[in-house]
């Protein structure tokens, strides 16, 4: 997360919201400076098998995988990013 520091900031009062799947933690300092840490939780798919259980044993056929795109919004812009899984 970088290099925040506060030490010595007085603080004025503390936030939080929740927008669009994403949690704001927000620490407001009485020299009108803050802190906003964003916490975010996605669940996506990472792989996909077609699967023979004849045999009353698990055995792949075939594996599925495409990048999924993903949606992060960076200070009211959103900007799409991938993941290729497996």
């Amino acid at each position: 997360m970088g290099n925040m520091r506060s030490h010595g900031k007085v603080v004025d009062f503390i936030t939080y919201t929740f927008d669009d799947g994403t949690l704001y933690f927000t620490v407001r300092f009485s020299d009108q400076t803050s802190i906003c840490v964003r916490y975010a939780c996605d669940m996506f798919a990472v792989g996909a098998e077609l699967s023979d259980w004849q045999s009353g044993d698990f055995h792949i056929i075939r594996e599925y995988m495409k990048p999924i795109p993903r949606m992060v919004q960076r200070r009211g812009a959103r900007q799409a990013f991938t993941h290729s899984g497996i």
